[in-house]
């Protein structure tokens, strides 16, 4: 029905639209234009239809040739375009009747005339106004809303409305000119047979030109006296609203806010390379400058040049991260490149790219242009003090005040060295070094709240959509193009605070109560056990923070060889943990890249393995998850369905690569299992099988893998087991004493509830470590290493369950009335107990160990893995509060900024008309009239942004006084927050907040 509905409109439709002309009464009439701007199929005269588009030059017409349309452009039914002059229309009741006027003295435009608008490219025939009243053509033009390619005798232009539609879509979207001038031609003949007019390098232009004044524009450029040669060094750039800005969003005495508070002026800042946006070696500085050198987020290229030029020979920044091997890998590739990539600085608390905070890389990641960029970012920064994360700043720190003092006067930073705070993002800091996790954890340091520094690796994601176009680009139309990108995210960031802010803060209100009620619960058991101990754990806490030579109190310091607490490496089949055996890997792939072996795929064999691993590991978490959902809501319905969407988007990655590192593997399984191969298969992502080596026979495997990589992946999961083993005794460690603390010293429903929320915290520990632990192929790792059952799972002071308790908790878990986690024993306290003569250790105890030790050495070993799981509960706690705080202080300055912006536009409303009369002369009318109607139009956008902002945070900022109030009283108090926070799946730069495991 709707098809032939559709497809009658290709005809001239119901008689009553062409047996007339709709204006004049014509018989059976043949132009139409519709599917535009003009509603319906009305059919007209060629006079009639002329005089309806002399306001609407750039519509195409259909002509009806007694079978078919024709599409026409209106030049070619003889429509002509007089700039200067009010247009021809038709009069009221007097068809025709002429109430514009054609210049007398009219010029004619080039007769190849060309204009590109939304809806294609069009030949136009222009009359310029001759008469004495005349300005120049350009201004003409633009009067029009058409800017000119050329400021003298232009032959193409753009209307504001595609320039404005192709900047949308090339900041939000990263649509590249190619791809949307491309689009214009299809829009104007998709046939291929009509040879248009080649105008993309004028496109190109002009929307280079209009970018770069809209950044003027919004900026207030217009309306400073000082014009854009006025346009201070980041001048275009927009600062965040919700960070700390003197003289824009602080109280006037908050340099004397109390060291308990001092925090929430802290400055966050995080800097990261990206070698995915690099320039190719395209055109130079002198035949494609940039039209705002320095002026918004890049730094100014012409001091930065020269100071790189300084340290031509300067190696690039060492890391002890694992993935050291890769970023030398990846440093080769920089044939034909201007620039391997960039550096920027981002606020990690909101992901907004800090003025002059991003610079290019001639060579890796070094010194010279990270410290350079770092310090342009900071320039004339007044905050007391800065947290700065970066995921190399366990090295980068180092002389780190030295190399400042090499750099400009003007880039000396105005912050001493104490106050400036280096941290590793917690994603990148498990593959450091063990020595640098305690110094280095954003979740270990006092202030910080929740950051987790990796707002910049967001950001990333978000601008490498531009990298395959500006790639191509010449210098300055680069680092235009991403100035522009930058400024549209910093502006959809600002917008995003709203939702952003209210969901971190409904977050922070519900963890801030529960991870306080878990520490107490767990400070109580300890204190009842031993006095004192807490808070002489509290104390070394605090002088480590002072002092971090002392050892570090949240990581287990094991002595001895005892068997139950310490156990040797298995040295006798590896010595080495997973990303031990990762990096040993990495370097050997390096090698053999810099031996100049054809590589295959950019994905190395060892990243193929990695890969697989890591997706087992995710659909055993998500499947884990579901399971233990079963009356899911609709929220974590759609929680869900995401993390499936990502993780198919992974295995077909993985599948991609399993072709060309398992090229027979097809040929090696039944129908029904390579069936499972394809991506559509229909079963849910969790369960799909991915067939990795150990999945196979040794002879299918042999057959169907590429070479190495069976032995990559044995090295991998027997490194992976080992960090399993020593993962689950741990975790184990704390549930021994904690059955202790739980059947001895905790009574009453309310504390054992409590209890229950530590022992729960520790057995996703358990039982997350308990899927890694799958051993392959048959060796001597199998009498130290064995098959790892729920009945092993068992603390020191657990029995194994009977028969009879194990299918009770079957029958249980299946009916939902129990965690799906299991349990594998049942606690046992006292000395000697019911059971206590059949009762065996599992395994995992005494595997690779030999020899005993006494009670006490015994008792000192498991508190020093308790002393570490209660310090980072207490840390856990202590940052969900300042969380509170902080978000608390950044909806307050966020409010403020917008205030300080109604009435900066205010003032700007006058700012140009006032100097020219206090310099004797006067704004032209329409200037003065439109400098003012855009200021007040932000003004007024800016106080409705206050009043959106109030009303939007009003509950849960009141939320917030109770929870804060209660924590520091010890009277928790539990809220509920009735403001429902606005889903945005596709926000960037928030996804991943608080999804990181904290402790």
């Amino acid at each position: 029905m709707m098809l032939d509905r559709v497809i009658s409109g290709e005809g001239r439709g119901k008689r009553r639209l062409w047996a007339a002309c709709g204006e004049c009464g014509e018989a059976e009439p043949t132009l139409r234009c519709r599917d535009q701007d003009c509603l319906g199929g009305q059919m007209f005269c060629r006079r009639c239809i002329l005089l309806r588009h002399a306001a609407l030059p750039l519509h195409w017409v259909e002509e009806w040739d007694g079978r078919k349309f024709t599409r026409r452009g209106l030049k070619e039914i003889g429509l002509r375009v007089q700039l200067g002059h009010a247009p021809l229309e038709a009069g009221p009741g007097l068809p025709g009747h002429n109430r514009g006027a054609i210049c007398a003295f009219r010029t004619t435009a080039n007769k190849d005339f060309v204009v590109l608008h939304t809806n294609g490219i069009h030949n136009v025939a222009v009359d310029y106004c001759g008469c004495g009243r005349s300005e120049e053509a350009r201004d003409q033009l633009l009067d029009a809303c058409w800017w000119p390619a050329t400021p003298m005798d232009p032959q193409t232009c753009c209307t504001f409305t595609l320039l404005r539609h192709f900047h949308t879509l090339n900041t939000l979207g990263k649509v590249s000119g190619y791809d949307y001038y491309r689009s214009l031609e299809l829009l104007t003949d998709n046939t291929g047979n009509v040879k248009l007019p080649d105008r993309r390098r004028p496109f190109m232009r002009c929307a280079r030109e209009w970018r770069n004044i809209q950044l003027f524009k919004r900026a207030g450029r217009a309306h400073d006296p000082g014009g854009i040669e006025g346009t201070e060094d980041g001048g275009l750039s927009l600062f965040c609203h919700a960070c700390p800005q003197p003289q824009i969003n602080l109280p006037e005495n908050w340099r004397d806010e109390p060291a308990s508070t001092a925090f929430k002026y802290f400055l966050h800042l995080g800097q990261d390379a990206n070698f995915r946006l690099r320039g190719r070696l395209v055109s130079s500085d002198a035949k494609d400058p940039t039209l705002g050198q320095g002026l918004a987020y890049f730094v100014n290229k012409i001091p930065y040049t020269e100071h790189i030029k300084n340290y031509v020979n300067q190696d690039e920044i060492s890391s002890c991260s694992g993935f050291a091997a890769m970023f030398l890998a990846n440093l080769k590739r920089v044939k034909g490149l201007r620039t391997s990539g960039v550096g920027g600085v981002t606020c990690t608390r909101h992901n907004m790219w800090r003025a002059n905070g991003m610079g290019d890389l001639q060579k890796g990641e070094r010194y010279c242009n990270m410290d350079w960029v770092l310090a342009s970012s900071m320039r004339n920064c007044e905050i007391l003090y800065v947290i700065f994360t970066y995921d190399i700043a366990c090295q980068y720190y180092k002389n780190f005040w030295d190399r400042m003092r090499k750099l400009p006067q003007y880039l000396h930073l105005n912050i001493p060295p104490s106050n400036l705070f280096f941290y590793v993002p917690n994603f990148h800091l498990p593959p450091h070094k063990d020595d640098c996790h305690g110094p280095f954890s954003l979740h270990f340091a006092p202030g910080v709240g929740m950051s987790n520094g990796e707002g910049i690796e967001q950001n990333w994601e978000n601008s490498n959509g531009a990298a395959s176009q500006t790639k191509q680009m010449g210098p300055g139309s680069r680092q235009d193009t991403l100035d522009d990108i930058l400024g549209a995210h910093n502006y959809r960031k600002t917008l995003a605070l709203r939702r952003i802010l209210l969901k971190r803060m409904i977050e922070a209100l519900k963890e801030g109560v529960k991870h306080r009620r878990a520490l107490d619960a767990f400070t109580a058991g300890l204190e009842s056990a031993e006095e004192g101990l807490t808070a002489r754990w509290e104390k070394e806490e605090r002088e480590w923070q002072q002092d971090k030579s002392k050892p570090c109190p949240y990581r287990v310091i094991r002595k001895g060889t005892s068997l139950i607490f310490k156990w040797r490496r298995l040295t006798s089949i590896s010595g080495k943990t997973m990303k031990d055996i990762e990096l040993e890997l990495a370097k050997e792939e390096f090698e053999v890249t810099a031996s100049n072996v054809q590589v295959v795929h950019e994905s190395s064999r060892s990243m193929f393995v990695v890969m697989g691993l890591e997706i087992e590991e995710a659909q055993r978490v998500l499947d884990f998850d579901v399971r233990a959902k079963k009356a899911a809501t609709t929220y974590q319905e759609l929680e869900f369905q995401k993390r499936r969407n990502e993780l198919k988007r992974k295995i077909d990655r993985f599948r991609t690569l399993q072709d060309i590192y398992m090229p027979a593997l097809r040929d090696e399984l039944q129908p029904e299992q390579a069936a499972l191969l394809k991506t559509n298969a229909k079963k849910e992502v969790e369960s799909i099988k991915l067939f990795l080596p150990s999945a196979l026979s040794s002879n299918k495997r042999a057959n169907a893998c590429a070479p190495g990589v069976s032995d990559i992946e044995e090295r991998l999961r027997l490194g992976e087991a080992t960090d399993a083993l020593e993962t689950l005794r741990d975790g184990l460690r704390m549930r021994t004493v904690t059955n202790c603390f739980k059947i001895e010293n905790i009574t009453g429903q309310r504390s054992n509830t409590r209890a229950q929320g530590i022992q729960h915290q520790i057995d996703v520990k358990i039982h997350s470590a308990k899927a890694y632990a799958a051993l392959v192929g048959p060796g001597p790792w199998a009498n130290l290493l064995q098959v790892l059952g729920d009945e092993d799972v068992r603390a020191l002071n657990e029995r194994a369950l009977t028969t009879e308790e194990k299918a009770e908790e079957e029958r249980m878990r299946d009916g939902g009335l129990l965690n799906e986690l299991a349990s594998g024993g049942v606690a046992a306290a006292g000395v000697v107990v019911t059971g206590e003569g059949r009762r065996t250790l599992s395994w995992i105890w005494y595997t690779g160990a030999a020899g005993g030790m006494g009670e006490g050495e015994q008792s000192a070993a498991a508190n020093e893995a308790l002393r570490a799981e209660w310090c980072k509960g207490m840390a856990r706690a202590a940052r969900w509060r300042e969380e509170i705080i902080l978000l608390e202080e950044e909806m307050r300055r966020s409010i403020t900024s917008a205030e300080y912006m109604a009435g900066k536009w205010e003032e700007r409303a006058r700012w140009r008309a006032a100097a020219e009369v206090d310099a004797g002369g006067a704004l032209a009318a329409e200037l003065a009239e439109g400098l003012a109607g855009y200021a007040y139009e932000h003004a007024s956008t800016a106080r409705v942004r206050v009043g959106v902002l109030r009303a939007a945070w009003a509950e849960v900022r009141e939320k917030a006084k109770i929870v804060l109030d209660g924590l520091d009283s010890g009277n928790l108090v539990d809220v509920t927050v009735a403001t429902r926070v606005e889903t945005d799946e596709n926000e960037s730069g928030d996804h991943g907040m608080y999804e990181e495991l904290h402790d």
